[in-house]
């Protein structure tokens, strides 16, 4: 009987040996992670004031070949981390106020201009003068100074602009496809 328990317990140890010996190296485990980032535009501000054009007329009455002063609409660093569609539009400068123009073939009350955005790769511009809203697509992510400016103002027919106040508008939409 001795000899039985002896063998026990020399078995006994010898399990519990090898269990310590087994676990005496390192393990590892390998864990997958997942996340995800949404799509995103940075945001576009208004601008705190119309861009100010300046006088439209030259000292002969008609319409300047250039605007005074530099009008342009910046953002800097703007992007979007996915593909994103632009849409331009430009709305002509009309007279605010109720002008009758007697001489249709020489005065006119609207003045039309170009707008023009550039934002990294995506160049694209809108003419006011009924052509229609200008759409790009850019190919995938995009970052840079967005800068959107208007110029080459011009009348149908060279005709001179009556007197008063004029106001346009532009229009840019950023959304992500």
């Amino acid at each position: 009987m001795k000899t039985h328990l002896l063998c026990a317990i020399a078995l006994g140890l010898a399990g519990v040996a090898t269990a310590a010996s087994a676990q005496d190296g390192p393990t590892s485990s390998e864990f997958n992670v997942n996340s995800s980032v949404l799509a995103f535009c940075s945001s576009l501000s208004a601008p705190t004031g119309a861009l100010e054009l300046g006088e439209l007329t030259d000292g002969d009455g008609l319409v300047v070949e250039e605007f005074a002063d530099s009008p342009t609409y910046s953002a800097a660093g703007y992007y979007c981390n996915a593909p994103a569609t632009i849409e331009l539009s430009a709305a002509p400068l009309m007279q605010t106020g109720d002008p009758v123009i007697y001489d249709e073939a020489a005065f006119t009350n609207r003045v039309d201009y170009e707008a023009t955005l550039a934002w990294g790769a995506v160049n694209a511009s809108d003419a006011s003068a009924g052509a229609p809203d200008v759409v790009e697509v850019p190919t995938g992510p995009n970052l840079g100074d967005l800068i959107l400016s208007v110029s080459m103002p011009t009348t149908d027919g060279n005709r001179r602009p009556v007197a008063g106040q004029y106001e346009g508008s532009v229009i840019l939409t950023v959304g992500l496809n």
